[in-house]
Parts: structure tokens; sequence; C-alpha cells
């Protein structure tokens, strides 16, 4: 039988709980996946829990084999990774998605860096600077991994793309698409060095994103939700753009900005046939 957790007092399960804090994340070098479906993306790209926490008043030896949740239980089963938590104990675990049957405890991925980071000739790469609501940050992960992008770059972020509400607000993307961390100018010499282009979202861009040729190397810049980009990014070689508004406001949501610019490269790219 599986380890049963029943005291909130058990170091393990106050260290679950902590990890919805991301001083807890940066610490134990752990975080949290709510729910099976994005527990299975995680083990599809290679990250393995090492932890699957399931309550323990849940039928989980009856469970059909076929669907997520079964997948995921007999994984863990497999993998000797499966802890039961007593049910008065279990909502604490997986707050914020209390319906969830099962939350997932990783190791955050190392070498998030742009060394490691390999993309193919002509890439569609995103770049989030300091975004930060984790919906946000999730919600353009989702995007990225639609139109097909071939990585995101995260540079002065506030926020960590494993975050538990980002990686919901991902779908579990935010696990799979290669992903790189740093700083503006090591993004940019980066960038360079590989002859990708730098388009930057901004509401005084010099043209529309509909003139933007999107086919080539091209790494999108989006900004801070209150700020948008900052001066950092003009000191390389780079090309504005805004998205044309027609009301009073003079700009979107950033992750609605992100889908309206990436499906405009995914529409060209898929005319040319890159």
């Amino acid at each position: 039988m599986p380890l049963t957790i029943t005291s909130r007092s058990n170091p393990r399960y106050r260290g679950w709980v902590q990890l919805r804090s991301r001083r807890a994340r940066k610490r134990s070098g752990e975080f949290l996946i709510d729910g099976a479906r994005d527990t299975l993306r995680a083990i599809q790209s290679g990250i393995a829990p090492h932890e699957v926490l399931c309550s323990a008043d849940c039928d989980w030896e009856a469970v059909s084999s076929e669907s997520e949740f079964g997948q995921v239980i007999a994984w863990a089963r497999a993998n000797d990774a499966l802890i039961l938590i007593a049910a008065s104990l279990f909502p604490a675990v997986c707050y914020g998605q209390r319906d969830s049957q099962v939350v997932s405890v990783a190791s955050v991925a190392s070498g998030d860096s742009l060394a490691s980071l390999s993309v193919p000739q002509n890439p569609l790469i995103v770049i989030l600077d300091g975004i930060e609501k984790p919906g946000n940050v999730g919600a353009i992960y989702r995007t990225a991994d639609a139109v097909g992008a071939d990585a995101v770059i995260l540079t002065g972020t506030t926020t960590d793309r494993f975050n538990p509400n980002a990686i919901r607000a991902s779908v579990g993307t935010v696990l799979a698409l290669p992903t790189a961390i740093g700083d503006h100018a090591t993004v940019a010499h980066w960038l360079a060095e590989r002859s990708i282009r730098v388009a930057l979202a901004r509401v005084d861009g010099e043209r529309s994103y509909w003139d933007l040729p999107l086919t080539e190397a091209i790494a999108i810049v989006f900004g801070n939700e209150a700020e948008g980009l900052g001066s950092q990014w003009e000191r390389a070689p780079h090309e504005a753009f805004q998205i044309p508004m027609a009301g009073i406001a003079d700009s979107l949501n950033v992750s609605v900005s992100a889908a309206v610019v990436l499906f405009e490269a995914r529409r060209q790219r898929s005319i040319d046939g890159v």
C-alpha cells in the first residue's frame, strides 16, 4: 500500500502546501503540477514527478486505466511515487484547483540557459520581458505551442514558469516548450549571433503587425502588462510594430496581443510552407 499522510504537522505535507509560494519553490527546487492532464504532459516531456499525491478517499484502485487519472496512477504505482493524503488535508495541497484528483511534485528543470537552447534554421521565438502575472505567462505558452513556436525566452521576468497558475493556464505546455532565461544583453547577443530578427510589440510601433514579415528567423518580444517594453531593447537592432486599435483603448491584454500576432505568424508561415 502507498504511504498515507494523516497529519497537518507532517513535514512533507507542510512542504507541499508551501510550494504555492515562489520562495518555497526556489528554496526547494520543486514545484506542483495540478491535475492528471498536466502531470501526463510533464511525464511525456521528460519531467518525471517524484511524488504523486492523491486523496485517500478516492477509489484510485478502481479507476479506468484508459483515463488520464488512471494513467497517472498506474505510472505513479509503477514508479513507487504514489502518496495518499487524508481527505481533510488534500484541499490545502490543491488550493486553487480543488476539483483536482491528483497533484504531482517535480523538480525544477535545470539547464534553462541560452547555451543549451537549440532552435531550427528559421525559428519563431517568443520573448516574454517582465511579464508579472503567471496566468498571462501560461496563456502565452499555450498560444506559442498552438502556433508551433520553437522556443520561449524569459527576460526580466517577475514570475516563474513553474508557478502552479502558469502551468494550469498553459494546460501543461509550459513544461513542454523549449525555454531559456537570460538578461537582455545576453539574449540580444545570442539572437544577433544567429541572425535572428527582433520585433518589439509596442503601442507606438512604426508599422502594423499586418505588414510585418514573419516567415524568416524572428524573435517577437512582448513586454510588461502595465509598462510595456523598456528602453533596454532599443540598444540592439530591432523593428517595432503595433496592433491597430479602433476603439478608445490603446492596447490589448498581453496574452491576447501575443495570440493575435503569433497566429499571424502561423498564417504567414503556413502560406510559405515554413
